[in-house]
Order: C-alpha cells, then structure tokens, then sequence
C-alpha cells in the first residue's frame, strides 16, 4: 500500500525507468535483475567477454598439461632409448668374454645383442618401431633379408599403433621397405602387396600428399618393371608424373625423373619411338634441374643409345654413349654400375664399326667392373656378359662368344624372376650363335628354353615383345 497518490506515481515511473519499485523487496537478486533489465547490452558483452577469458584460460591449460605430458613422454622416451643403445653396448663385453678373447664380435653378433634388447623398447612404439626398422635395414645391407622381414612387419605393427591408425611417412616407408626386402627373397606375390598397400595408405592423407602418392607409386613401378611387366608399370608411372607435374611443375627434378621412368617402362613395352622421345623430354629437364650434371642423365644417354643402335646409326649411339660417360666420369659417382655399363655398350659400339680387339678390351673391363659391383641378385647382372658374348661373336671368336653367353643365361635365370620377358634373350643369343656357325644340335637347346622363357611370360604386352 502506498500512503499517497504521489508515491503510487513515483514508483510507476521507477518500474518504466527500469529501476527498483517500493512495492518489492529489496533483495539482491530483485535488484540484480532490474539492473541487468536496464543494461542488456553491457551485461551481455562483459557476460561473453568473461566466458571467452574462462575458455582462454581453460584451453591454454588443457594444451599446457598436454604438452608436458608430451614432454614428460618423449623424455622418458629418450631416456629409454639411451638406456637401450648402454645396455647393448653392455652386453658387448660379456659376449667377448664368451666368444673368448681370441677376436672381437662380428657385426652379426652385435646385431643379434641388439634384437635382444630392443624389447625394452616395446612402451615406447614409435621409438621401437624405428629402432627395428634401421636393424632390417642393416640385415638387408648385409644380404639376409629373411632376418629383415619379421623385424620389418613388427615395426609397422608398431608404427601404426603409435598413429593410432593414422597415416604417416613412416607408415609408407615401411610398407615399401617390406616390398622390397619380400622382392629380394623372390616373394614376388607378397611384396606386390605391400608396394599396393602402400599406394593405398598414401591416398589417405587428410590433405593430399603428392610427394607421398608419388613415392609409393614409383615404389610400384619399379617392382612391376622388375617383373617384366611394362605394360603395368607405364600408367603407374604416368600417374606418378602427373602428380609430380601438379605439384612441382614440369621443370623439376622430381618430374624428370618419374618421366624417364615412365619412358623406360614404354621402352619395355615395345613403344619405343615414344620412350625415345619422352626419355629425351626428361634429360633436358634434368639439365635445367642440374646443370653440374647428375649420374640419371648419363643412364638415360645409355637407354637413348639403344634406338639409335638398332637403327644402325652406330655414329649417333657412340656420341650418346660417349656423352654418358664424360658426365659420369665429371660426377665420379660411388656407384660404378652405371659407368660400367656405359664401357661395355661403347666397347660393342667398336666392335661392330669394326675396331674388334679396343671394343673387346672395353666390353671386358665394363662387364667385370659391373659383375664385381652389382650386389647378388641384381637384375641386369647378365647385361653386360650379354654383350660381351655379342662382341666375341662378332668378332669370331666363338668358344669365348659360347661361355659368355652361356654365363648370361645362369646369370639371367637366378637374377630375374618367372615371367621376365628378358630371361629367354641370353638363350636366344646363345642359340642364334651357334647357328650362326652352322650348329644346329648345338642351337637346339638353347633355343627351347629361350622359347619356355616366352611362353612362361603370362603379360600380353610383354609376350609380344619377348616373341620378337
């Protein structure tokens, strides 16, 4: 009740204004409320700006305490590394003292002590999984893959454990490296599997990755041309080239290489004004990428030399030749398989202009420079002796033209998987050499397995050319 009329209309006015009526009590909240009625801009502002100071507050601390969490992690992580590389270095004197005084450990038995121990690593699965993974590398170094490949497939167990599923550059590595340390073991089937799977995990990348992709095709590629299968292996690269070509350019060393890939790939298949004219795209390219020069271009002028040999411009192949070996020689590159083979294709180049016993000499040197530098199991480990059987023959000399063929196809056969087009050209030369000198029963032989050769190449593409 208000005792007059001017106090009933003073405390309308206030509850226009927004103000606090007589008629209520008084409390803070009834207070509160018309303040906030009065002022709801303000109100609502200073409200936002202080929840966006608490959620500042609340982000900085969540990302605080993860990050050291994550630093506490890669200490402790690296603490165990450490503690893991002291404990094989440990362990190495009680294994002298085993191995008695006599010698030092080998680097088989230091590699042994290292398996044993990376155990201690299994908390830790990004470090476990590298520290396995430079192990296999070290077992596939020294030539015994099949120690490689269990070591191999637990470090990509742990590496996609550490990603929790996720894609990374490891990951792929991995697969790779699996591919082709199976590859070496002639598990050509599995390892085919996992160069796949490794194109597959390289498209899952929440933004594209055209370094990755590429990689893993190239990776591809490469075991498919392995195999003889051209055919396959020329779109693979072509894709590779393309992504290249989006992401660098086409002026790019990259993009050179994966184009002269893919050249070699059409040269396999057949195509071979095709290659020619790519493989020539992606030299000039690899000049303006290198202009010092680079151990690639010297290989593509030694695949170009073969068109214009066949053709029987020998005046053009030499010049080629030639070529890739003045570069090669300027670089002086630690692997010599590529100058070696450069030698013995220059040195048939003299045979067959005519210059016999200096193309001789230089066919020999380069097949024995190569034969002593290609590790076991290369695959054109039986190239070079290929050619030297060609200048013995040419030259006459056909006892010594037989063994160097003969020694070509033991080579071809444990070097080259099943299905290789390229298996049956020692048996072929081999056969057409001693027919050429008028040895039919001689010839018979070869000649049958040069043709079980071909028929063994199940690709289309490749049964073609082989059949040629």
């Amino acid at each position: 009740r208000y005792a007059t009329a001017a106090d009933r209309r003073e405390d309308i006015g206030r509850h226009r204004r927004g103000l606090p009526v007589e008629a209520r009590p008084y409390t803070l909240a009834y207070r509160t409320s018309r303040f906030v009625a009065r002022h709801r801009a303000a109100v609502a502002g200073t409200a936002a700006a202080v929840l966006l100071l608490f959620a500042t507050v609340g982000w900085y601390t969540v990302r605080l305490t993860e990050e050291r969490n994550r630093a506490r992690q890669e200490a402790d992580q690296s603490a165990a590394v450490t503690r893991y590389y002291t404990t094989v270095f440990e362990e190495i004197s009680p294994l002298r003292v085993r191995l008695s005084s006599a010698r030092e450990p080998t680097v088989g038995e230091l590699l042994d002590v290292a398996v044993e121990q990376a155990a201690v690593l299994e908390p830790y699965p990004a470090a476990h999984a590298r520290v396995l993974t430079n192990l296999a590398l070290n077992f596939r170094t020294r030539g015994e893959h099949e120690r490689a490949v269990p070591l191999l497939k637990e470090a990509l167990e742990r590496e996609v454990s550490a990603s929790n599923g996720a894609v990374s550059d490891q990951i792929i590595q991995n697969l790779s490296g699996l591919g082709t340390t199976l590859a070496a073991l002639g598990r050509y089937a599995e390892a085919e599997d996992y160069f796949r799977e490794a194109v597959a995990w390289s498209r899952t990348y929440p933004e594209f990755n055209p370094f990755a992709v590429a990689y893993a095709l190239n990776n591809l590629a490469k075991h498919l041309t392995r195999m003889g299968r051209y055919g396959e292996a020329a779109p693979v690269l072509a894709e590779a080239t393309e992504v290249y070509t989006q992401a660098v350019g086409e002026q790019h060393q990259y993009r050179a290489i994966a184009l002269a890939n893919h050249a070699r790939a059409l040269w396999g298949a057949g195509r071979l004004a095709l290659a020619d004219s790519m493989l020539r795209r992606s030299v000039a390219d690899k000049w303006a990428a290198f202009p010092e020069g680079d151990p690639s271009i010297a290989e593509d002028h030694v695949t170009l030399a073969e068109l214009p040999r066949l053709e029987g411009d020998r005046h053009a192949a030499l010049a080629l030749v030639d070529s890739a070996i003045s570069t090669q020689r300027a670089i002086l590159n630690e692997d010599v398989k590529p100058l070696a083979r450069s030698l013995a294709l220059r040195g048939l180049l003299l045979v067959e202009a005519g210059e016999t016993e200096e193309g001789i000499r230089e066919v020999m040197s380069g097949d024995s420079i190569f034969r002593a530098a290609a590790e076991p199991g290369h695959p054109l480990a039986y190239e070079t002796t290929l050619w030297l059987g060609r200048a013995y023959s040419f030259a006459g000399r056909d006892a010594e033209a037989s063994a160097a063929f003969q020694q070509a196809t033991t080579q071809a056969e444990a070097n080259l998987p099943d299905g290789h087009p390229d298996r049956s050209l020692p048996h072929l030369e081999l056969g057409m050499h001693e027919l050429s000198r008028g040895r039919p029963a001689a010839a018979e032989e070869p000649l049958r397995r040069a043709l079980r050769a071909v028929d063994a190449t199940v690709h289309e593409d490749t049964c073609r050319v082989a059949r040629d």
